[in-house]
């Protein structure tokens, strides 16, 4: 079994209408392209000899398109790498799923009733929950900050400036100077390696969601 017959599987037995993606080291992938975002259903896998292991959860990604596209210009202007999802949700673990050494398709069948638990019962709903950028604004509204943090993608606090902004939040402004303050004295303190690739592009990109 190779990786495009392991997700192949998946896609077969979850009988979602996605498509599905091999390329890339490390994980696989169901993707729908939609209109204003791509919504991804990611299945990281371990190589050994002959088998994959596939960890015990399933990870689902929103891409927001419109936030994506004001953060990634300033990674590539900025040699940053790659900007990717804007949010994720790891489910919860079905340590079943963990356990099976995946060599052929009858490997994989044996786990399909675990994984489709999770895509359908944890994944999908989640998707449905953060249909537009609105939707994402409104849970940052109410949700407390460690949760924020594991929802929203690295830089987190970047991503929800771009958000904000987009939904026209009331206070964009004071979250603007705020997360400014903090970039800067970050990139000239002990962890400048964590904050200074960031705060060279910040005020930039400050300026221009402004004149939005």
């Amino acid at each position: 079994m190779d990786k495009r017959e392991l997700i192949n599987g998946i896609k077969n037995f979850s009988k979602l209408n996605y498509k599905a993606i091999s390329v890339g080291p490390g994980s696989v992938m169901l993707v729908s392209e939609e209109v204003n975002r791509t919504t991804k259903i990611i299945f990281p896998y371990n190589k050994f000899p002959d088998v994959y292991i596939l960890p015990e959860y399933v990870l689902g990604a929103i891409v927001f398109n419109d936030v994506e596209a004001l953060i990634g210009k300033y990674y590539k202007k900025y040699k940053l790498g790659n900007s990717n999802e804007s949010i994720m949700k790891m489910t919860t673990r079905v340590a079943k799923i963990s356990h099976k050494k995946i060599g052929n398709i009858d490997d994989l069948l044996d786990i399909a009733d675990d994984i489709n638990r999770l895509i359908y019962h944890e994944v999908l709903p989640f998707f449905d929950s953060y249909v537009t950028i609105n939707d994402l604004n409104e849970s940052i509204n109410v949700l407390p900050s460690s949760e924020i943090g594991r929802l929203i993608c690295a830089p987190t606090s970047i991503r929800m400036l771009i958000i904000k902004r987009l939904s026209n939040a009331h206070d964009w402004e004071r979250f603007a100077e705020e997360t400014l303050e903090i970039y800067k004295e970050g990139s000239i303190g002990k962890h400048r390696n964590s904050y200074w690739p960031f705060y060279q592009f910040l005020p930039e990109l400050i300026d221009e969601l402004k004149a939005m």
